[in-house]
């Protein structure tokens, strides 16, 4: 578990190495960020997402912030076991896992009626806010999210970029595993937290042409895979 945090906050790095000390089972692995730009122009999935995933390890990258809740037990196994039969199924592995984010379910939020304008403008499609990927998946973005976005709208792009694949690339859990937003998401136990306030301002983006460019890193790292597994396959 890599847990990101700006280098000057010297409260959260004693907590975290105490944290990691007491816990060595949790694997918990700081890391501190250092940034010189003023918070309010820093790039979220730039500056602390993207770098983070890339050092990860595992075969699965997931992000979660202080707001997040994981209510189903063995989730990870889960996932792996799940992602092990779409590989046996479809001979690549790159791809996006949907899990149920608890905002189905959410009608009295703010979020609700948003997420009712996307099934709309999306023939009823489906979606997912959580962004959880294979390794392999993290090559697309150069970690977990499209940097050209500075802090929201990344799930929408990430989730139409891999549901518009030529080969299928999302493994649908939300019957099966459920990580709940807990704060300003669903507004359950709200937290006004300071990257809430004071989020960075967004940059201007065009969300078709990122998902345009994104699908064709998927098409063609999918295809090279299958490629690839099919001349294994064949000596």
């Amino acid at each position: 578990h890599i847990i990101a945090f700006d280098n000057d906050d010297k409260k959260m790095e004693k907590f975290l190495l105490a944290y990691k000390q007491q816990y060595p089972m949790y694997k918990i692995e700081p890391v501190a960020i250092s940034l010189k730009v003023p918070y309010e122009i820093r790039n979220i999935h730039r500056d602390y997402w993207n770098p983070i995933a890339r050092m990860a390890s595992g075969n699965i990258v997931m992000a979660t912030g202080n707001d997040s809740l994981i209510q189903t037990k063995h989730y990870d196994r889960i996932i792996s076991d799940a992602v092990a039969a779409h590989v046996n199924k479809y001979q690549h592995d790159l791809c996006q896992i949907l899990v149920d984010d608890g905002l189905r379910d959410s009608e009295h939020t703010d979020n609700y009626h948003d997420r009712i304008k996307f099934l709309e403008n999306n023939g009823g499609q489906q979606f997912c806010s959580w962004i959880i990927i294979t390794k392999t998946a993290t090559h697309v973005f150069e970690g977990l999210c499209p940097a050209e976005i500075t802090f929201s709208g990344a799930d929408v792009v990430v989730y139409k970029s891999f549901n518009n694949s030529i080969i299928t690339s999302q493994i649908d859990l939300r019957d099966k595993v459920s990580i709940d937003h807990v704060s300003h998401y669903t507004k359950k136990d709200m937290e006004a937290d300071e990257v809430q306030l004071n989020h960075p301002r967004e940059m201007a983006y065009n969300p078709h042409q990122l998902i345009h460019k994104y699908k064709n890193r998927i098409d063609s790292i999918i295809l090279h895979q299958i490629k690839q597994n099919s001349q294994v396959s064949s000596i």
